[in-house]
């Protein structure tokens, strides 16, 4: 069955509110996103992640050095290897900045990545 066009389109009314919902709803996520990049995010991810990768690998190290001194061995094991492999995906995580600050998210999805195999471990 064939309607007539009048029927079918939408009443000028109802696009014009349907257009201020949208501008409505861009003003909203400007103002997060504006809020969001005021409040210095990144330098905080810089600093918490630098003294992370700093005091995790002095651990990682000192922690089987001490181990050695005082029994004259490593054991090798779970823990031991789970905590290189912390220290690896830190480095890995960190080596992939320079991309991220160009613009990369594959190498921004490769951080979230390690890091959370990190944590895993």
């Amino acid at each position: 069955e064939l309607k007539p066009l009048a029927e079918l389109e939408e009443p000028v009314a109802t696009q014009a509110a349907k257009k201020r919902e949208l501008e409505a709803s861009v003003a909203a996520l400007t103002d997060t996103r504006s809020s969001l990049a005021s409040a210095n995010l990144r330098d905080t991810h810089w600093a918490l992640g630098s003294t992370l990768l700093g005091l995790g690998t002095s651990f990682a190290i000192e922690g089987p050095v001490n181990t050695f001194m005082r029994a004259g061995k490593l054991f090798p094991g779970p823990h031991l290897y789970a905590g290189a492999g912390c220290v690896v995906f830190w480095a890995l995580a960190a080596a992939l900045t320079p991309q991220m600050q160009k613009g990369s998210d594959t190498a921004r999805v490769a951080h979230i990545g390690l890091n959370s195999a990190g944590l895993a471990l």
